[in-house]
């Protein structure tokens, strides 16, 4: 019992240090941006990718017909989202106020402090779920921007219930919880800040590019351990929903134990 309030009040610190940062702040923002700034349409013909930047500054008119042509509603965006390559840059964006705090600490020393205060299974089990916590407030909240950027530019029809605003909120903080595990491993054996943000970039861009290439396409394994697909969670069929989920379950778990055992085995406790 008191071990376990322990990791609560560790886990309650971690994430008061990272919400009140600037630096989570900045990170919600520019993830905004990058969700803003994904193609929301591409015009026949032309095949030309339009944005809600875009259409928001477009002649009237033009966005008029647009909208109408290709069915642009509010629900349709908000439940489908964007698309493009600047959603690679998201695990940098959800991971940067934990990465940011964890480095600190460990150049200012503090961890053997905050080792001997909590023990070291709640320190790794604190810095795990405020890790995941973080990554998805910051995916939610950026969505959450984007949606009342839309609702202002787009018609709306009220279609959309509570349970589907839930659903797919739901989706986005699972999305930012997959996009920082990686990160979270990198941060028990890696100082640089830099390394540790932009190692997660590049394997996303490497499997964001074989997709986008058609390889893998279908394949359920891709699909399974893609960090994009729990952003659709609840609209995927079959069995596939419960596979993604025993995958990133058994990954948070696979990820505890190595960050554990890495602080094991190092005699600077993880400085």
């Amino acid at each position: 019992m008191v071990k376990l309030k322990k990791m609560i009040f560790s886990i309650w610190q971690e994430l008061y240090k990272i919400v009140t940062n600037y630096t989570f702040l900045i990170s919600v923002a520019g993830l905004a941006i990058i969700i803003l700034s994904g193609t929301i349409v591409t015009e026949a013909g032309t095949f030309k990718d339009y944005n809600v930047f875009q259409l928001a500054f477009m002649q009237e008119e033009k966005r008029k017909e647009m909208i109408g042509m290709y069915g642009l509603t509010y629900e349709r965006i908000f439940c489908m989202g964007t698309q493009g390559y600047l959603w690679m840059f998201a695990p940098v964006f959800v991971s940067a106020p934990f990465v940011v705090l964890m480095c600190s600490a460990k150049k200012n020393s503090n961890i053997r402090f905050e080792l001997f205060r909590s023990g070291k299974t709640e320190y790794v089990l604190g810095k795990l779920f405020a890790s995941l916590v973080c990554g998805g407030l910051v995916m939610s909240l950026s969505y959450a921007l984007f949606s009342v950027a839309i609702h202002f530019i787009l018609p709306t029809g009220n279609t959309l219930g509570t349970l589907d605003y839930v659903k797919r909120f739901t989706e986005m903080f699972f999305y930012g919880m997959t996009s920082t595990w990686i990160t979270y491993i990198l941060s028990g054996f890696m100082h640089n800040r830099y390394l540790v943000l932009c190692i997660p970039f590049m394997i996303n861009y490497f499997v964001k590019t074989q997709l986008n290439r058609g390889k893998f396409m279908g394949s359920k394994i891709a699909s399974v351990v893609n960090p994009g697909s729990p952003s659709y969670l609840f609209s995927m069929e079959g069995s596939i929903k419960k596979w993604i989920l025993i995958f990133w379950v058994g990954a948070f778990i696979a990820g505890t134990v190595v960050y554990r055992f890495a602080l094991e085995r190092r005699c600077d406790c993880g400085e």
